[in-house]
């Protein structure tokens, strides 16, 4: 049996690429979306966990627990 397939030229060979390009992306989306970019929000991290120290410092210096002197040089640390 003979199959004849009229196809629609050029434009069939760019739904084609474009349709492999939309999967392509849709696996590589799903895959960093599950396991997570390892750069992804690392800078918020260290910039919250360094807010969280400073709070933390402070208070230690309001209840007096560290001098003035400890506080500011681990304040310029921190920052």
């Amino acid at each position: 049996m003979m199959y004849n397939y009229y196809g629609f030229g050029p434009l069939e060979i760019v739904l084609h690429v474009a349709g492999w390009v939309i999967v392509i992306w849709l696996i590589i989306w799903i895959v960093r979306s599950i396991f997570g970019h390892p750069h992804h929000g690392h800078g918020r991290r260290q910039w919250m966990n360094a807010d969280q120290s400073m709070n933390i410092l402070r208070e230690r210096f309001a209840k007096g627990e560290i001098t003035k002197e400890e506080f500011d040089k681990m304040r310029k640390d921190l920052e």
